[in-house]
């Protein structure tokens, strides 16, 4: 016992322990602090090593703290809240002016939303220096667990528990068509006809494509083979190449909605609607005041709240 004197509690320690306290269980805490269910247990028992002390009861169906752990969880407790509470105040402080913002979209959020909410932000924080870069989905979620940026923003399915998703924005997926397509003047076409169409997609994985399978894939039908003759970077180079008539596309219907399409008529599939949900991503990990307050920016512009979420 005498040995816990001697040993040093980093801030990553103390957030394991209440997690694994608050959720019973290895396979939760993971999730909460993003690591691996190996990876915690691994990491409680070279703690309690060190401490020389159990802190947790251990059989097949439950984990039960021990005298030791439950004073070590109320001291870890203390010692997050009142880090937490001084690093608000420092951060608050700060002059907001001067601070960075680090933001990653996949394309259809940045061509079409994020540079507008950016410069709605900008004008009521002048001076914020904000940095975006554009990727697929799964690079941005990546990126954001790695800590190389500060907040993302996605347009499929959550998939990583170590992640917070929260919807911002709802689109549909449309089939873009050029204006003297024949299907332009149908505006709803059969699934089937798809079938042989020259398609027009993103080098990197969309977030609209997998929509479009992934509702497809619920009704047990599968989307007819595409004949893809262009892989593009962005959304906006999407639509760009089928107004020039080389190709469909799958695309959000956003750059419809906002007027800012020539020479391309949107289309629907009969019988499907490809609708899906938009989403910011950031860490459970606190965040940084600037983070918190776009965010917060975010949802009181577009009409958010605690019931949307």
């Amino acid at each position: 016992m005498n040995r816990t004197s001697q040993v040093d509690l980093s801030l990553d320690d103390l957030r394991l322990l209440v997690a694994i306290f608050e959720t019973g269980s290895f396979t939760a805490a993971a999730s909460k602090v993003g690591m691996t269910q190996p990876g915690v247990s691994r990491k409680l028992v070279r703690l309690e090593h060190r401490l020389g002390v159990f802190l947790f009861e251990r059989d097949s169906r439950h984990l039960r703290i021990t005298p030791a752990g439950a004073r070590l969880v109320a001291y870890a407790r203390d010692t997050l809240d009142r880090f937490d509470e001084t690093m608000s105040k420092v951060d608050c402080e700060a002059d907001i002016a001067g601070s960075e913002l680090r933001i990653e979209a996949s394309t259809t959020l940045s061509d079409f939303l994020v540079h507008d909410w950016i410069h709605g932000f900008s004008l009521e924080n002048p001076g914020v220096k904000s940095y975006v870069h554009f990727s697929d989905s799964v690079a941005v979620e990546e990126d954001i667990l790695d800590g190389t940026t500060d907040l993302g923003f996605i347009g499929r399915v959550p998939i990583h528990s170590a992640l917070r998703y929260q919807p911002v924005a709802k689109d549909e997926v449309v089939l873009a068509v050029p204006a003297d397509h024949p299907f332009a003047a149908q505006r709803e076409v059969e699934l089937e006809q798809l079938r042989n169409q020259p398609f027009i997609t993103r080098s990197r994985s969309s977030g609209a494509v997998g929509t479009v399978s992934s509702i497809l894939s619920g009704y047990g039908v599968e989307q007819p083979e595409q004949n893809i003759v262009l892989r593009l970077d962005s959304a906006q180079e999407c639509l760009r190449a089928v107004a020039q008539g080389r190709g469909v596309s799958w695309m959000s219907d956003l750059p419809f909605r906002r007027g800012e399409v020539d020479g391309v008529v949107p289309v629907r599939v009969r019988d499907y609607c490809f609708e899906r949900r938009l989403y910011f991503v950031f860490t459970h990990h606190p965040q940084r005041p600037l983070v918190l307050a776009f965010v917060k920016w975010i949802r009181k512009s577009e009409g958010l709240t605690a019931e949307n979420s």
